[in-house]
């Protein structure tokens, strides 16, 4: 069975027309509706939708090769989302790079409103399509490389105008965090003379000026950062010897291979760390009101929560050497570092991966990506979703879950899981949290996905038969309440590096993508006058593309 192909098949299927009108079919051409207006059959002119059968009032998908599925109403079929008029629309959509590689790799919310995005990028690209001659060229990766290393950090204004952007030499950006003074604070990795990676946290002041660089010495990736008050947290791993201070001082700690939270003070100085040790996946991070610290990712084996307690807190993945299954955790640290608990969830066939963590008024969000029959219950109870039972084939999904202060959970949701026998999988990636405590979820997903499972399911697919990974967003209420969902895809593969959900109800999703961006929900995206927009592809190489709803 052709996953892809039949996907595509679907689509064409989603939504009843009226007798006579011309439907389109992604990637096909055209199909036109059948006489009852509850169908769509294959155009009369030779057939440019050779996978589509129908009967009156029921349509049967079957491959080239003869192989049939089951039957789907479609009357019933629920492509059109429950929801259709609640989403807001897109107002603003494109897409910024030169042949090279360039992509957006975190995206943060300023004080007034501000969306700032950082990423790479190579040689010479302009960052705002309607100031083309505003551009910025990579540095080369050393002195006379070919190769570029380009890093940059952008902010646009609340009306979506480029304010400013602020390009330095890099490789890799692992995180984005933005003060209360509108101070910006990047994780970053550039080659060193040895050749190797070197770790550091660039500053920018809020007209995005450098203000300072601090790297860590050898041994030490970092990943997340998050604000708390007027200090900075930093999350990443250690491993062998590592000096976790990044100023004259030195706090010298080792580990075979350990996690770590640092704080820095508003001058960039060294507050002290918070390590604990097992075989991890770097984690997320977030703060709340408090100024206490959450920090969540994925670990294998054993692993000791507890920074302090010399093996108080200890979890077990579930899974062996040859499996390499890891579990998720889920930590709680004090406004001085101290342990305040930690939680661990998902072992034996499962594997979870936390995505991001939010924390506001008293509540905890993680998301993430779980595979084969989840356990979503921190503890002894096992707490699998009635919904998995539908989808036995589960290659990965998607899952949300919130905690309370005290890290008991009030709720679990999961979507972007296999529909029936259809393949799928999708990984979330950013979650973002209104003042009401309704959240938004962005990833990535492929296949045929469930992302509404009741009462009215909604499902989305990927347009293309090549496979590939299209973009998602989904959007909860305050106690885990579906509001909608929203798919797009490029012609080859689309990332997603987060999300943001603004006061003023705009929402700003950011990433990289390959081709021309396509849009299928039946209620569409779009806006007036908002078209779709082409990255430029040399090599196969991504594009960075802002997109923003209102």
């Amino acid at each position: 069975m052709k996953t892809p192909a039949l996907a595509l098949a679907i689509i064409a299927l989603a939504s009843a027309c009226d007798a006579g009108n011309v439907k389109e079919c992604p990637g096909m051409s055209q199909c036109t509706c059948d006489a009852d207006g509850g169908a769509c059959n294959p155009s009369r002119d030779g057939g440019v939708c050779p996978l589509l059968s129908c009967d009156v009032g029921t349509c049967v998908l079957s491959t080239d090769v003869g192989t049939s599925c089951p039957p789907l109403d479609a009357g019933s079929f629920p492509w059109q989302p429950v929801d259709a008029g609640s989403a807001p629309r897109v107002d603003r959509f494109f897409t910024f790079g030169a042949s090279g590689s360039d992509q957006v790799s975190a995206v943060a919310g300023g004080p007034s409103g501000e969306t700032l995005l950082a990423g790479q990028f190579s040689q010479t690209v302009s960052f705002d399509p309607d100031s083309p001659g505003q551009t910025h060229t990579a540095p080369a990766c050393a002195e006379g490389s070919l190769q570029s290393c380009g890093l940059f950090v952008s902010q646009w204004s609340a009306a979506g105008r480029l304010q400013w952007t602020t390009a330095y030499r890099g490789s890799a950006v692992g995180g984005l965090a933005v003060g209360s003074d509108g101070r910006v604070f990047v994780s970053v990795s550039r080659p060193s003379a040895s050749g190797a990676s070197e770790y550091g946290i660039v500053e920018l002041g809020a007209d995005g000026a450098l203000a300072s660089e601090r790297f860590f010495g050898p041994g030490v990736w970092l990943g997340a950062l998050a604000t708390a008050g007027d200090d900075l947290l930093v999350a990443g791993n250690l491993r062998g010897t590592c000096d976790l201070d990044p100023g004259p001082g030195v706090d010298e700690r080792t580990a075979t291979t350990a996690a770590f939270v640092s704080r820095l003070g508003p001058l960039g100085e060294y507050r002290g760390s918070s390590i604990w040790g097992g075989p991890l996946v770097p984690p997320a991070l977030a703060s709340d009101e408090s100024g206490a610290t959450y920090v969540a990712g994925a670990f294998e084996g054993t692993i000791d929560l507890d920074p302090d307690g010399e093996g108080a807190d200890v979890h077990s993945s579930g899974s062996t050497s040859t499996m390499h299954l890891p579990a998720a955790f889920l930590l709680k640290l004090g406004t001085a570092g101290q342990y305040l608990w930690g939680r661990s969830f998902a072992t034996g066939t499962s594997m979870v991966l936390i995505a991001a963590v939010r924390s506001r008024a008293g509540r905890v969000w993680v998301a993430g990506m779980a595979g084969g029959r989840a356990d979503y219950a921190p503890g002894d109870a096992i707490d699998r979703l009635p919904e998995e039972a539908e989808a036995p084939y589960v290659t990965s999904a998607s899952f949300l879950s919130s905690f309370d202060d005290a890290g008991a959970r009030r709720w679990t949701r999961t979507f972007g899981y296999p529909y029936a026998q259809f393949g799928a999988s999708s990984a979330a990636a950013s979650i973002a949290v209104d003042a009401e405590g309704g959240s938004l979820v962005a990833g990535v997903f492929s296949g045929l996905a469930v992302f509404r499972p009741t009462p009215e399911t909604v499902l989305h697919a990927t347009s293309k038969a090549q496979g590939g990974q299209e973009a998602f967003l989904i959007r909860f209420g305050p106690e885990g309440q579906y509001r909608w969902s929203r798919t797009a895809g490029a012609d080859t593969s689309t990332s997603v590096a987060g999300a943001l959900l603004h006061q003023d109800g705009r929402i700003v999703v950011s990433g990289a993508m390959m081709g021309a961006l396509h849009w299928f929900d039946p209620s569409s995206w779009f806006g007036e006058g908002v078209q779709p927009a082409q990255a430029t592809i040399t090599g196969h190489q991504p594009d960075g593309f802002i997109l923003r709803m209102r």
